[in-house]
């Protein structure tokens, strides 16, 4: 019997590495980004609006190209967002009565898990006050409390209040100044500074997740694979860069643009596209095990919200399976009957970054998204509507219903807020965008 030559061993042992990395590093992205997101917000220089924990900043304007911090972000609210720091004690957060307009307060774990909601759908328009408690507080809270359990200490919330133009902004803002974001106990955080996030950088990639997890418990049910991961780097307390093997470093900075390539996708994953359209998996918003689909999302569409409020279904063929270019003409035709949702809906325009993130394009008319409450949109006979997409103007008399294209490749993502059963579960489908030159 022939034994294991040392290069064969030496081989066989760099594939179980890279195999692990590989597993290790979809694990670890969406908490890698919710941590970038995290030092944006609280601690980059260049950042204007930086703030510190459990502060509330308002966005006063929707979105347009000048803004590239959240990939794929919508252009029909304005957002308020907070870092929420547990650790030092429950935050209080009031929310003012809006008057049935949609808003929504959405909270999201360290593992970019959407675990919670203030807003319209779950708890009306009304004023109300809530408490956010970590998984470590067993303290004592104020009496007929409406409590919501956060399991990490570390939580970004972001809010979002539709907006119908900017004739309306003045009426988002009020409802911004009223919602109150404060600290139960008036304690310092005591934690390091974040770990400066480095794009494309392992080295980087490892002290920043290896720090999220010592800060924040993972679920019990991970032990057994961070415990597997530690081999590579990552896992918490103890783990450090500087500690691994030297193959291992190696492996990590052969495989990394790889790895990162390869979440370049549809937020659908790998579901099959129906008539152009890539519809979510019902566990978006909360991923459960899937870390592969959970990574894919952090790098598309990090801070997606769950299906019961809000759908996403993308599109970047047309009808015949053909990649949307802007040197192409193409129509989407909105039967009678609409769109099923309790809310709102809107179809945004993207170009797709190098990295995979996505970002709206300047364009003439300032029009990054298209939908039922865009001012001036017409309806055929019928109540039927038919959307232009395309980078000229399709005429003067159609331009209320244009949504211009960038020159090269392009995507569209759809949004429904609020959607019925009937969007949630596949009985109704889109429309497929027509290529019409």
């Amino acid at each position: 019997m022939k034994g294991i030559s040392p290069r064969g061993t030496r081989q066989a042992a760099s594939s179980f590495a890279g195999s692990v990395i590989e597993e290790a590093f979809r694990y670890a992205f969406p908490i890698y980004e919710m941590m970038r997101i995290r030092w944006s917000y609280l601690e980059d220089p260049k950042n204007s609006a930086r703030s510190r924990v459990n502060d509330i900043v308002h966005g006063r304007t929707l979105i347009d190209p000048t803004r590239r911090t959240v990939t794929t972000p919508n252009n029909d609210t304005v957002y308020s967002r907070t870092v929420l720091d547990l650790s030092i004690g429950p935050a209080l957060i009031h929310v003012p009565d809006t008057e049935g307009r949609y808003y929504s307060l959405a909270l999201y774990d360290i593992f970019s898990n959407n675990f919670g909601y203030i807003g319209r759908r779950l708890t009306g328009t009304r004023q109300g006050d809530y408490v956010v408690v970590g998984p470590h507080w067993k303290e004592l809270l104020p009496v007929n409390s409406r409590v919501i359990r956060c399991p990490t200490d570390d939580v970004v919330m972001l809010t979002r209040i539709v907006v119908d133009g900017d004739a309306d902004l003045a009426a988002a803002h009020s409802i911004q100044d009223g919602i109150r974001v404060s600290a139960m106990h008036k304690q310092q955080s005591v934690r390091p500074p974040g770990i400066v996030p480095v794009p494309q950088d392992p080295v980087a990639f490892v002290a920043v997740v290896n720090q999220a997890l010592s800060l924040n418990d993972a679920p019990c049910y991970e032990e057994p694979l961070l415990r597997s991961f530690a081999k590579v780097g990552i896992s918490g307390r103890g783990c450090s860069w500087n500690r691994l093997p030297e193959s291992v470093r190696a492996e990590w900075k052969e495989r990394f643009p790889a790895m990162l390539a390869s979440l370049k996708k549809p937020i659908a994953g790998d579901t099959k596209p129906v008539d152009g359209w890539y519809y979510n998996p019902p566990h978006i918003g909360n991923f459960g095990t899937d870390y592969t689909y959970r990574a894919i999302v952090a790098l598309n569409a990090l801070l997606a919200m769950e299906p019961a409020e809000a759908v996403y279904p993308s599109a970047e063929i047309d009808h015949r399976g053909e990649i949307l270019f802007g040197e192409h003409q193409y129509r989407l035709h909105v039967l009678p009957g609409g769109i099923p949702v309790d809310a709102f809906w809107s179809l945004s325009m993207y170009e797709v970054m190098p990295d995979g993130r996505s970002f709206f394009l300047d364009n003439p008319i300032k029009r990054y998204a298209i939908g039922d409450r865009t001012s001036g949109l017409k309806r055929n006979a019928d109540g039927s509507i038919e959307i232009f997409i395309q980078q000229s103007s399709p005429g003067v008399d159609k331009e209320s219903n244009w949504l211009p294209t960038p020159r090269g490749q392009f995507k569209m993502v759809f949004r429904g807020y609020q959607p019925k059963a009937e969007l949630i579960d596949g009985r109704f489908r889109l429309p497929a965008v027509e290529r019409v030159d």
